[in-house]
């Protein structure tokens, strides 16, 4: 809803549109994450591993999206190109 109300303001410049969007992922991204282990948690000890698998790739996709909000919000003129 908050990213649908930013689409709509024309008065938001393009970096705080990016770091809204950037938030979001990094957030969804990590409570993803962290839904997948809590699942893995309550299953029976055999039907645990797709759900920790699923939590691990999900957290690998938190930490990179935690570092391309770095790089684009937080600290755009360090950035290396081509990485």
């Amino acid at each position: 809803m908050a990213l649908a109300a930013f689409g709509l303001v024309d008065s938001v410049s393009q970096q705080t549109g990016r770091a809204v969007t950037d938030t979001g992922f990094v957030v969804f991204s990590a409570f993803a994450a962290w839904a997948c282990f809590r699942a893995a948690k309550l299953r029976p000890p055999g039907r645990r591993l797709p759900w920790r698998l699923l939590g691990t790739s999900a957290m690998c996709y938190a930490v990179g999206n935690t570092i391309w909000f770095y790089y684009q919000v937080l600290a755009p003129e360090t950035q290396t190109y081509p990485g």
